[in-house]
């Protein structure tokens, strides 16, 4: 329940402040102090200019919150510190003793024991400031320096882990690097955090632990159910006249009658809440045209590739499918709704949970007369032929197999592009579907090819049909080159001349 509040209060954490203030807050008397904390953080670092200097800014209060939180352990260790610094000024072989390496082992020894490289380099700092006649303070300057930046990077990498973990919840969400509370739910949290929750003692815990009926939560009451189907129907209603009727919709919540019990009631809701979620996605798939959302697809980009998204590197392969995704939704017209142009599962903020499953293409997207089925990955180099070469062609040759009306392509897309790849997507045309010989176009596109040519169409805003003539020009160019090098080679020189004809 503090993860709740101190997010919902806040409007949101980053990954800085997950770290700092988050994880730090263990008990439920802190949550207000560790909010006002945030708040001083931020007015504090927004005074701050330059990256450099706001980094410095976040070391400096990360160290000093250490300190707090761990204080009880960092005495632990001064104690010890102390008896090595008297022992050794008795006796100056002390440190060499059995006794004076245990000693040494205790006071450096982190999660991973006092064997670890940087253990070992701060028991030489040690031994060396021991025998240039040190004392205490400046003994604990060089545990301080070593043991409190250990504290700062599993904190860091607990931040990662603390985000994955409460998203299972369905209560918080991801945007970039914030973890953040799920705006639909916001009557459910509300209603969670009036509730007075009582600590249940050692002896009652695993009681409680395994009973089913507790904690009684408020989705398991028909007066709350009844409030927020009411609530989400609204905005069903709302969101169903802005967009709902143009992509001819149904509205779920039009028809519902009163429900005969809770289980029911649960239903409707989910009814509802599914609709709304699919509003919601299309309202999404309209926005993605905007300039400004243009822009932010192509830095998104960097943002994956520069690992600067909360939730660590579990996230970042569904990351690169939900931004390709959007590539192809802000250059519009898709016959098949946006739903159901991904294999990805997103929130209930439309961001994404996990990458496609490893049966099914990864995205398909629908046009009037012609199909685009869409395969990323952040592999790269040998061990993205590897992994990619055999699933690809199959995801691409299913779709054709089934879709003999229209000209089916494949969009292959990567950091870098291997040079194998490139060569078996040439040389290998064909895939057998069912004792079916099916022909193949697979065109790979690097991440900055993909950039090129958002860049175009926030110039000239071509169609689904123009890009159509682009991947046309594409597959032609594979009939008339010589080999795999030379096609890949010109599909830049491609793209530009088909870019100057718009």
């Amino acid at each position: 329940m503090r993860y709740l509040k101190i997010t919902y209060e806040l409007g949101g954490l980053s990954k800085d402040e997950i770290s700092i203030f988050l994880n730090t807050t263990v008990r439920m008397k802190d949550i207000d102090k560790a909010i006002k904390q945030v708040k001083d953080y931020r007015t504090q670092k927004d005074k701050i200019t330059g990256r450099v200097k706001k980094r410095e800014f976040y070391y400096q209060t990360q160290l000093a919150r250490l300190e707090e939180v761990f204080k009880n352990e960092i005495s632990e260790r001064v104690v010890l510190i102390k008896s090595l610094v008297a022992k050794s000024k008795k006796d100056k072989s002390f440190i060499l003793s059995t006794e004076g390496v245990k000693l040494l082992a205790d006071i450096t020894k982190g999660g991973k024991g006092s064997n670890t490289i940087k253990a070992k380099k701060a028991q030489r700092e040690i031994k060396e400031a021991i025998k240039s006649g040190k004392g205490a303070v400046v003994i604990k300057k060089i545990f301080l320096a070593y043991y409190l930046p250990l504290k700062i990077s599993t904190l860091k990498d607990y931040a990662d882990l603390t985000a994955r973990y409460l998203r299972k919840s369905g209560l918080f969400s991801v945007s970039r690097n914030k973890l953040i509370t799920v705006s639909e739910k916001e009557d459910l949290i509300k209603t969670l955090l009036s509730q007075k929750w009582e600590l249940v003692g050692d002896d009652k815990y695993l009681d409680y632990l395994w009973d089913s009926s507790s904690p009684a939560l408020p989705s398991d009451k028909a007066d709350y159910l009844k409030k927020h189907l009411t609530l989400i129907k609204a905005k069903e209603k709302a969101l169903f006249k802005k967009v709902g009727v143009r992509e001819s919709l149904k509205l779920a919540g039009k028809d519902i009658a009163p429900a005969k019990n809770l289980l029911q009631l649960k239903q409707q809701t989910k009814t509802v809440e599914d609709s709304l979620l699919k509003l919601k996605e299309v309202e999404f798939y309209y926005s993605q045209r905007e300039e400004k959302q243009v822009d932010d697809i192509i830095n998104f980009y960097d943002l994956i590739l520069n690992r600067q998204i909360l939730g660590g590197e579990a996230y970042y392969p569904a990351y690169m499918e939900w931004n390709t995704w959007r590539v192809f939704l802000a250059i519009d017209t898709l016959a098949n709704k946006p739903y159901e142009a991904r294999n990805f599962k997103l929130d209930d903020e439309l961001q994404p949970i996990n990458h496609a499953a490893g049966n099914q293409a990864d995205m398909v997207f629908e046009y009037d007369n012609f199909i685009l089925v869409t395969e990323v990955t952040l592999l790269t180099r040998a061990n993205q032929w590897s992994a990619e070469i055999e699933p690809v062609p199959r995801h691409v040759a299913k779709v054709q197999s089934q879709e003999k009306e229209k000209d089916v392509f494949g969009l292959f897309v990567a950091p870098q592009i291997d040079t194998n790849t490139v060569l078996t997507f040439f040389n290998n045309r064909k895939y057998a579907v069912n004792d079916e010989i099916i022909d193949l176009t697979i065109i790979p596109f690097s991440i900055d090819q993909i950039k090129s040519l958002l860049f175009i169409f926030k110039q000239k805003r071509f169609s689904t049909q123009d890009m159509k003539r682009l991947f046309v020009l594409i597959r032609e160019e594979m009939s008339s080159s010589k080999d795999a090098l030379e096609w890949n080679k010109k599909i830049p020189a491609l793209m530009n001349d088909w870019s100057q004809k718009l």
